[in-house]
């Protein structure tokens, strides 16, 4: 049943006053003979294109205010293509210059075999008959000799002699050529202006014909325009008649309340009076029950908010305790890692101090410092080629290691570049004067050279083919092929110096 003892809506009651007194003032406009036009309401009309026109400033707002999003997020967009821009270039910068500081190609251990100049940069055996390099034993060139003068200046006659006639008949062939061109050049001239007098004669004749047409055309549309404003009039004539008609025989001047909907069952609302108080209760019983059920929506909406926080707040507190647990592992596995690496720095120490004393023993005991001075690595296969040589000449020398992750080939050798620079350098200091080597072959050659007939021979000077097959030792299936130089390797890792290299690996 409807509740017929509902309060009535003081907002609803003023709408009503509200829009009777507006039907009051707008029939007495109406029934007023001095501001009345019959047929147009002129004040709802300016009603209408005040609304019309607030709506096309609020479209035109809008619209503004979509295209100032619209440049803010172009320039936003600009940035950012700047920003990527600038940082790519930086990034190609930064590698062309890394390129052009260490990557240089004469920097290459190849390049004097590579370098596409060589042969440039050599200088001729002659550059000419004034070079300093030809001396008087030479036999190039005798003082006051000129074999040649009277042939040269004859030659040189011809020359200028050719060089005057073709000058001569190059200018008398420009010469001919202006002519020319100047003949040709006023021939058309006088043909251009004839056919220019013949084209203006033309355009002449076009802009009178048009002139004449556009001039009948004018009349045509005059006189068609007059008999279209003719039945335009009597039109609007008949129209304004009868809507005159209409508007004094309708239904709102006649105030009949018997049609208020059209054949489509919509309200006019010219001619509505108002709701009856069912159609009141109706809609007020219609909006308490969407007041109810919104007020359901939300409490369902605030249960879900609530479960869903405390499942994320469960899983942030689980994900927190995992990584304090993997933060606590990686703790754990730093300090193995660093006690690892002290214990391998503690017996690396151990094993060099006992090396120093080795070698500072063996100084005392032969009475003499050592003279040689080898920087290098123990594990490095070019390092223990120059020791073991060292060891068969029987040569006082003293290894100092170099910490490379360290850094310390930076430091020591500035210069050196090539990564096989700092394994293998040897310094002999003899006086005054200091010899620095960088190849472990070199190094062994220059030993064997340097300090000849002391300790054991190493390169056979009088024998050629034990020197090839020496320069062969490296291939390793000599040892399987040949007994004599499988025995023979026996015997070299037998050998003091072999077992020096192990001790000090």
């Amino acid at each position: 049943m409807f509740l017929l003892n509902l309060p009535i809506n003081i907002k609803e009651q003023a709408a009503i006053e509200r829009r009777r007194s507006e039907e009051q003032k707008r029939l007495s406009r109406i029934f007023n003979v001095k501001y009345r036009t019959i047929g147009i309401d002129k004040t709802a009309l300016d009603e209408q294109v005040q609304e019309r026109q607030y709506m096309k400033d609020l479209e035109k707002q809008r619209n503004d205010a979509f295209d100032r999003e619209m440049i803010r997020n172009d320039l936003k967009q600009r940035l950012l293509e700047q920003e990527e821009f600038s940082e790519k270039r930086q990034y190609a910068q930064e590698l062309n210059n890394y390129r052009l500081l260490y990557q240089k190609p004469e920097d290459s251990r190849e390049w004097d075999l590579n370098d596409p100049n060589k042969w440039k940069k050599l200088a001729p055996a002659r550059t000419s008959d004034d070079d300093p390099r030809l001396s008087l034993s030479s036999g190039q060139k005798f003082a006051g000799e000129d074999l040649q003068n009277s042939i040269r200046k004859k030659f040189q006659q011809e020359q200028l002699k050719n060089y005057f006639d073709l000058q001569t008949q190059v200018k008398t062939e420009r010469n001919k050529q202006e002519r020319l061109a100047s003949l040709l050049y006023d021939y058309k001239q006088m043909e251009l202006n004839e056919q220019s007098n013949r084209f203006e004669k033309m355009e002449n004749e076009c802009h009178r014909a048009i002139e004449i047409a556009t001039r009948n055309y004018n009349e045509i549309l005059a006189r068609e325009t007059k008999i279209r404003v003719n039945e335009q009039k009597t039109r609007q004539t008949e129209e304004q008649l009868a809507e005159i008609a209409n508007a004094a025989f309708s239904d709102m001047l006649t105030e009949s309340s018997t049609s208020v909907s059209d054949s489509r069952c919509h309200i006019m609302v010219d001619q509505w009076k108002g709701m009856s108080r069912d159609q009141l209760e109706d809609i007020r019983h219609q909006q308490l029950s969407q007041i109810a059920e919104r007020q359901k929506r939300n409490d369902a909406e605030k249960s879900f908010d609530e479960t869903w926080k405390k499942y994320s707040d469960a899983i942030a507190k689980q994900a927190i305790i995992v990584e304090q647990q993997i933060e606590g592992d990686r703790r754990k596995y730093n300090h193995c890692l660093a006690n690892e690496n002290k214990n391998l720095a503690k017996i690396q120490r151990e094993r060099q101090d006992y090396l120093n004393s080795i070698t500072s023993t063996k100084n005392i005991i032969m009475g003499n410092k050592p003279q040689i001075i080898l920087y290098g690595l123990a594990t490095s296969t070019c390092t223990q080629r120059v020791i073991a040589t060292l060891a068969e000449k029987q040569l006082n020398f003293k290894l100092t290691s170099i910490d490379v992750a360290g850094g310390e080939h930076k430091m020591v050798f500035k210069f050196m570049v090539r990564s096989f620079v700092f394994f293998k350098i040897l310094i002999i200091a003899q006086l005054k004067l200091t010899i620095l080597f960088i190849e472990s072959r070199a190094i062994c050659r220059y030993l064997e050279l340097k300090y000849t007939g002391k300790g054991t021979e190493l390169i056979p000077t009088k024998d050629g083919k034990a020197q090839a097959e020496l320069v062969k030792i490296g291939e390793g299936h000599l040892f399987e092929s040949r007994p004599r130089v499988k025995q023979w390797w026996d015997k070299m890792t037998e050998r003091v110096s072999r077992k020096t290299v192990q001790a000090m690996q």
